[in-house]
């Protein structure tokens, strides 16, 4: 139910504290799509957000096997795909057979921090977002990794609550903050989808590090990119793209892989937000730092590395009435010019 526009009234703010290698791969067991098997992992989704293991928190804690993303106490419009959305199709888990992680996100009502006032002097009080994420190892079971995250800004204006709220307006949850936090994690094991290929799956899987110091790009070759661009505010998580088929960097069409079993040379290119290069107005903006890794894919071994940064401000960057983070565009012009300058074969 609309509410009208609300602003805070000062004064009335509460002190809280603001907290916003292994190369083996496996087959991709999903091909053969059971629909009753999966309504029935589905039909525990409850079961699964209601888990509490015991916590062994593994310092290197990884996705293992097959996963499923269950959450409590997101925004209406929000369901558990757009926490997913870092992880490729074939990593989900379609029935209970194959499931062997599941990540957990759980928010909740914190303490108050605001109340807002409208035209008709109906009032919403703003409260903490509170959220907790779990990485559960199902087959223990046992949570490996756990992290917390809050948000106690309140915004200056609110136009909507929720229908069901009563006049209370819970502060957006950081779902970009959560994604970013999911995206950190690699995988146990690659799974191998033979089309089609996933940069969501090929920048998680573990690599080691051999630096070839006369480094040659061999045979044919698949892009998998991590790209944050734009507004980066931890509410906002669609400014983090995922780039795969159709990234070519001057490379011809001959020379791209599109299946597994045709790659040779594995190319991952992560670019976030790097250092704050200057600030236009209410935007901050800052320069979009990517690091460039050649990887043998059939050892799964970074023979080449390289960090490229573009710092030159963005002058089409929008002109925003509250605070903003900008990232930069990717120096895409810079990381084609490295590539296209080392010899192939």
């Amino acid at each position: 139910m609309s509410c009208g526009r609300f602003i805070p009234q000062r004064g009335l703010t509460s002190n809280v504290n603001t907290n916003a290698s292994n190369t083996d791969a496996v087959n991709n067991s999903s091909t053969n799509f059971d629909s009753g098997k999966y309504s029935e992992l589905l039909a525990r989704k409850k079961e699964f957000i209601q888990m509490t293991p015991p916590v062994k928190i593994d310092p290197k804690a990884v996705i293992k096997g097959k996963v499923i993303v269950v959450s409590q106490g997101l925004e209406s419009s929000t369901d558990d795909s757009m926490l997913s959305r870092g992880l490729a199709d074939y990593r989900l888990a379609k029935s209970i057979d194959e499931l062997e992680t599941i990540i957990q996100v759980v928010c909740s009502k914190g303490g108050q921090v605001a109340v807002y006032k409208g035209k008709d002097d109906r009032k919403a009080t703003g409260f903490t977002s509170n959220c907790k994420v779990s990485i559960i190892d199902y087959k223990t079971p046992a949570v490996i990794a756990q992290k917390n995250f809050s948000n106690s800004k309140p915004p200056e204006v609110i136009r909507s609550i929720e229908p069901d709220a009563k006049d209370e307006y819970l502060m957006p949850r950081p779902l970009a903050d959560i994604i970013r936090y999911i995206d950190s994690f690699k995988v146990d094991k690659e799974i191998r989808s033979d089309y089609p290929l996933s940069a969501k799956e090929l920048l998680r899987v573990p690599l080691q590090v051999s630096i070839d110091p006369a480094p040659v790009i061999k045979g044919k070759v698949m892009f998998a990119q991590r790209v944050e661009y734009g507004n980066i505010n931890p509410f906002n998580p669609t400014t983090t793209d995922y780039s795969d088929l159709g990234v070519n960097y001057g490379f011809g069409y001959e020379k791209l892989a599109t299946r597994s079993s045709d790659v040779t040379t594995l190319v991952n290119i992560v670019c976030a937000k790097g250092s704050q290069i200057g600030k236009v107005g209410n935007v901050t903006e800052f320069s979009s730092k990517c690091e460039i890794s050649l990887v043998d894919y059939k050892t799964m071994t970074v023979f080449a590395q390289k960090t490229i940064e573009n710092k030159n401000l963005e002058q089409g960057a929008p002109k925003e009435s509250f605070p903003t983070d900008w990232v930069v565009k990717q120096p895409k012009d810079e990381i084609t010019a490295y590539l296209q300058g080392l010899p192939v074969s």
